[in-house]
Parts: C-alpha cells; sequence; structure tokens
C-alpha cells in the first residue's frame, strides 16, 4: 500500500446537550463552545502506538488509542463526564478517509465499497445506485439490523446520500484497492446503526454504536479495529468473528457483562378483547376473553418468575387497563423481549360452538421484502415458538381433557398485529373456543388456568434453554 489513512478521531462528540466536539465546521452542528484545552497527541516509537486526549468546556473528557497490529491497528475511545450533571445520549462518529492512499482513494464510485447483505457480499453502487445530484460524488447509506426496525428518515437526503432499502447483517465496512489485491475494512465492538461511505472524499464510517448515559465520575470506552490485508473478504470475515463475536477479544468487558448479566426477557400479552363476551339468556355475563386471559399471564408469569432465569413482562399493569395493540407492541419492543406469547380464547363467528387448540406464528406471508431483511432474528424463531407453546399447551390441557381437538400450528389467513410488530420470535395460541359450553367452562377454571400457565412457562423456558432430547 501506498500513502496514508486517516483516521477522524473522533469526528464528532455530542450528547443530548449538543455537539461537544466537531473537528470540522458545519452550520446545522455547531459545537456548544470551544473546548477547554485543544486535544493533545502523543506517540511511542517502540510500538508505533499513538494517543489523543482532549477536555470539552462541558467536562465531557475523551481520550483515544490506536496501536499497530498485523493486519491492522487496533482502537480504544473513551470519554468521560467530568461534570456535576449527567449526560445523557453521549455518542461518537469515527470516519477513517482513505483521500490520502492512492491504492484506496479513488473517488467518484462506490462499486469496490461492500456490505454484508443478504447473507452475501454487495457493493453499495449495487445496493444504493448512483445517489444526489447528477454529477455529484456517490454517498450512500445502509443500516444494519439494529437500526431498520426504528429508522424514519428520509431515503434520500439532501445532503446528497441515498439509503439503501437493504439491510447490513453485519456491522463491518470495507473497500477494495485498485488492484483487487488489499482490503481495507473497519469496525467497531457495539454495533452501528447505519454504515456509510462517500466517494467524494471517500471514506469509511461503521459507528461506533450504542449511545450511552454518563452519571458525573462515569466513563465509557469503545472498542474498535481497522482492518488492512490481502482481498480475501473470507479471512476478513473470519478475523471479525475473533474479534467481535460472542467471545471476541475486543469485545469490551463493559458490554460482554451487561450480556453476562442481562437475562432473557419473556413478554406475556394476554388479550385486551374486552368485547369478546359471552351473555346469558338473562344478559348476565359468562366470559369475557379481555379479564380472562389475564389470568394465564399472570400464572405463566409466576412460573417464569419461580424459574429464576428470564425477566417475564406482561404488556398491561392491571386485568381492566385499556390498551391497544400499537401500544402493546411498543411495549414488547421497548422491553427488547426475547420472545412473544399473545394468549388468547377463540370463537366461531357463528352458532356453532367450535373446539379445540391451535397457534399461530409468524410467517413470510405477510411479510413484505423489506420486513424480511430486516427482521433480527431467524424466521423460523417463530415457527419454532409457535410448536413448543402448542406441544406444552396441548399436553398440559389433554389432562383434563383428553378429547381436545389439536389444530396444530400455522400462519394465520390476516396479518395479526401481536406476531408482526413485536422485533422476536412471536407466537398467538387459541387455547380453547369460548363458544363451546364445555371448552369455556374450564376457560374459566382457576386450576386449569394455572396449569396451561404453566405449561407456556415451560415452553418459553425450553426455547431459551433447549434441553437435550
Amino acid at each position: 500500500m501506498t500513502g496514508k489513512l486517516f483516521m477522524r478521531f473522533p469526528e464528532t462528540l455530542a450528547s443530548a446537550r449538543g455537539v461537544h466536539f466537531i473537528d470540522h465546521y458545519r452550520e446545522d452542528m455547531p459545537q456548544l463552545g470551544p473546548l477547554e484545552t485543544p486535544p493533545v497527541w502523543g506517540g511511542n516509537r517502540l510500538t508505533g502506538s499513538i494517543a489523543v486526549r482532549g477536555r470539552t468546556a462541558e467536562g465531557l473528557w475523551f481520550y483515544g488509542y490506536a496501536r499497530p497490529v498485523p493486519d491492522g491497528v487496533v482502537m480504544e475511545f473513551r470519554v468521560e463526564n467530568r461534570s456535576r450533571e449527567t449526560l445523557a445520549d453521549v455518542n461518537t462518529q469515527m470516519c477513517l478517509s482513505l483521500d490520502g492512499s492512492p491504492d484506496f482513494g479513488g473517488k467518484g464510485s462506490l462499486r469496490d465499497v461492500r456490505v454484508w447483505s443478504g447473507g452475501r457480499l454487495r457493493s453499495l453502487a449495487e445496493l444504493a445506485g448512483r445517489p444526489g445530484e447528477e454529477g455529484r460524488a456517490p454517498w450512500a447509506v445502509v443500516r444494519t439490523r439494529e437500526a431498520a426496525a426504528v429508522y424514519t428518515g428520509p431515503m434520500v437526503h439532501p445532503d446528497g446520500w441515498r439509503m439503501a432499502r437493504a439491510v447490513a447483517d453485519r456491522s463491518l465496512i470495507l473497500r477494495s484497492s485498485s488492484d483487487r489485491r488489499r482490503l481495507v475494512a473497519i469496525a467497531w465492538d457495539t454495533p452501528a446503526a447505519l454504515l456509510m461511505s462517500n466517494s467524494g472524499i471517500p471514506c469509511l464510517h461503521a459507528g461506533p454504536g450504542g449511545a450511552v448515559t454518563l452519571k458525573p465520575g462515569e466513563q465509557h470506552t469503545w472498542k474498535g479495529r481497522i482492518y488492512l490485508m490481502e482481498n480475501r473478504p473470507d479471512r476478513l470475515l473470519q478475523k471479525w468473528e475473533e474479534d467481535f463475536g460472542p467471545r471476541g477479544r475486543l469485545t469490551s468487558y463493559a458490554a460482554a457483562l451487561a450480556k453476562a448479566m442481562r437475562r432473557p426477557r419473556v413478554i406475556l400479552n394476554p388479550s385486551n378483547q374486552y368485547a369478546n363476551r359471552i351473555r346469558g339468556e338473562g344478559g348476565e355475563e359468562l366470559y369475557n376473553e379481555g379479564l380472562n386471559m389475564w389470568d394465564y399471564a399472570v400464572a405463566a408469569q409466576k412460573y417464569l418468575r419461580e424459574d429464576g432465569r428470564v425477566e417475564a413482562f406482561i404488556t398491561r399493569n392491571t386485568q381492566t387497563q385499556v390498551t391497544t395493540l400499537r401500544y402493546e407492541a411498543m411495549l414488547a419492543n421497548a422491553l427488547r423481549g426475547d420472545l412473544l406469547i399473545a394468549l388468547h380464547s377463540d370463537a366461531t363467528g357463528n352458532n356453532t360452538p367450535g373446539g379445540g387448540t391451535w397457534t399461530f406464528y409468524t410467517g413470510p406471508k405477510h411479510l413484505s421484502e423489506e420486513e424480511l431483511a430486516s427482521l433480527p432474528y431467524p424466521l423460523e424463531d417463530s415457527r419454532r415458538l409457535a410448536a413448543l407453546v402448542q406441544e406444552k399447551a396441548l399436553a398440559a390441557i389433554r389432562e383434563v381433557y383428553p378429547d381436545v381437538l389439536d389444530r396444530g400450528i400455522r400462519e394465520h389467513w390476516s396479518r395479526l398485529y401481536m406476531i408482526h410488530r413485536p422485533r422476536c420470535p412471536s407466537c398467538l395460541i387459541e387455547v380453547l373456543f369460548h363458544t363451546n359450553p364445555v371448552e369455556r367452562e374450564l376457560l374459566k377454571d382457576p386450576a386449569f388456568q394455572d396449569r396451561v400457565g404453566r405449561a407456556i412457562a415451560e415452553a418459553a423456558l425450553e426455547f431459551l434453554f433447549p434441553s437435550k432430547r
């Protein structure tokens, strides 16, 4: 390789208060104030490492460190809150500028800039086309899976960049050299929301992601790596897994500890259909689906909490709280659930009683290509969850109701909100038919509710912690 690569370390440093540091002038991103002290650089000639430190006037201090290693450079960037106030949404943006390298610094094309999308390596030129005004250098942005569910911004920005409709599988972006013999790539331990390249500079962006809240005296460190190696994307992917995989050597201690301490979260979603009622001849209420299915969620939550390996949440606070499906789905996503089980009882909609148990799951029938691409979990997981819920619940029901009809598992003929909007494997069980007098009495029986609630809990635990069969 000839020339130099420049790491803007950082390009920006911001929080909920505004921009604390930016290394260039932008009218729409004014810096809160001058730095308390200018950035100070140092280095070690023996190791080749370099370091930088700076202090903002608002009390947010930062430290950067970079060290050469075989096939690249490892980096750390630390922020520390030296103010007397809590700083929310502390975040930074790094930019790897390729402008100083004739090998990687070709301008005007995104053909050689690539990301993994849909299980294969694809160029940004293919994913985003030619962005911006005619004659302007292409500038493309690709969402990662972490951002696909929440991004609501424009697909084409006045600045000139274009948002690709496809989604990146990994928070890793690379560019091949002009002779196709080498590649350069960048990644961080906290997945980025967006991967970006501006061929007019040219540059690579890959985070780091993950805004943090810092109380006075607290600090946070991001770790990253620049890869500079032969043009073998398979080998790059192997190195990336070694660095940033579940047991990656560059995965930050704090992130690993947080992951280890966080228990999986089970979201229980009892029906909120209070209007689904059965009345007697005198007008008295014999059954109310919204009220009744609450008891199943409470029973399942009890057994999940007794097990101790998971956190269990119900999507409303009380038996009678009126909610909307949109609210419940937003709550499930805000809680970052690892699975969701919706609990319902069924009805025929005609004068026949109906009967039986079945479970519905998220399938491709009602998902667009973009929704499928942005799913943060394997679609098959919803089917696997539904199969476990059906198996466990049916076995529990048959202990007291041997003649129950097994209706199996399937995709629903409609786009059910609570198994399509949550960003986790989801299923919906119709425990029994409340239009069937025999099954209705079972549905109201506290002992039966407890029995089925235990089965639901067992299914959730088996999904999260599979036993050897």
